[in-house]
């Protein structure tokens, strides 16, 4: 069964899976990463340990 925690940041989790070394993860709203300390500095950790760069642009720069 999964946790809480799998629940939640399932897509992201398969992002990260998916991804490969030095590739840059884009993400638009910051709450996709966690919505407390201790969720937001969990999923920075992954995304460091995967050796990931990650961008976060404002809402401006998605096609619509």
């Amino acid at each position: 069964m999964k946790s809480m925690y799998e629940k939640k940041y399932s897509n992201f989790l398969r992002m990260i899976e998916v991804s490969s070394p030095g590739d840059v993860v884009t993400i638009v709203d910051p709450t996709v990463i966690g919505d407390d300390y201790t969720e937001l500095v969990e999923n920075l950790r992954r995304i460091a340990q995967a050796d990931l760069t990650l961008k976060i642009i404002h809402p401006k720069y998605i096609n619509k």
